[in-house]
């Protein structure tokens, strides 16, 4: 009788080892599944915050862009309105020097233009009028790729050295928007070459 009761106490004392056991070992396999299920799910949330955050700057930059272009083609579309009906005066009128202005010193817009509010790209941006010109002076010899320069803008067949402020034939222009954006400074530039007929190339 004695032998039997230690035999059932020890065979109860064995289940209950291994019922412990079990619900040990299925405890820490929950608890791991746990944890393995918020790694993956802060895996995904981070990557969606990327992903989200990305699209935000890819739009901003676009709408930034897009503002960009429309400022650029608004100045162009001036200066070829301008150069229609006063072709020979549209560098001096655009230039950055006040002195040779056609209508009196400082009458002229210049070469600069600040923008603000909903027609800058950023904050405030800068349009510069862009010439193949130094110190003033409008030149056929000046290196720009932009303009497939140097090149015969006066209609001599040839490149000189000297000045053609109001004898050119050809104007190259450039217009650089530039503004502090989402990714730090940007620019965006519209080039072309404008004739007496207005025709681009």
């Amino acid at each position: 009788m004695k032998h039997h009761f230690k035999t059932v106490a020890h065979a109860d004392m064995a289940r209950f080892r291994r019922t412990q056991r079990t619900v040990r070992g299925a405890g820490g396999f929950t608890l791991l599944e746990l944890l393995l299920a918020l790694v993956v799910f802060a895996g995904v949330a981070v990557g969606m915050m990327v992903c989200f955050s990305r699209a935000a700057i890819s739009d901003t930059m676009s709408g930034e862009n897009m503002k960009a272009r429309a400022a650029a083609s608004k100045v162009m579309d001036s200066v070829r309105d301008y150069a229609a009906d006063h072709f020979d005066k549209t560098y001096a009128y655009y230039n950055s020097v006040a002195s040779d202005d056609p209508d009196g010193y400082g009458t002229a817009p210049g070469n600069t233009i600040t923008l603000t509010g909903t027609d800058s790209p950023a904050g405030s941006a800068t349009v510069r009028i862009e010439f193949p010109d130094s110190n003033g002076q409008l030149y056929e010899n000046i290196t720009d790729t932009n303009w497939a320069m140097p090149r015969d803008l006066n209609g001599d067949d040839s490149v000189g050295a000297a000045a053609i402020n109001s004898t050119y034939k050809l104007l190259p222009v450039r217009v650089v928007v530039t503004w502090q954006g989402t990714r730090g400074t940007v620019t965006y530039k519209l080039v072309s070459v404008i004739t007496e007929k207005r025709v681009q190339r």
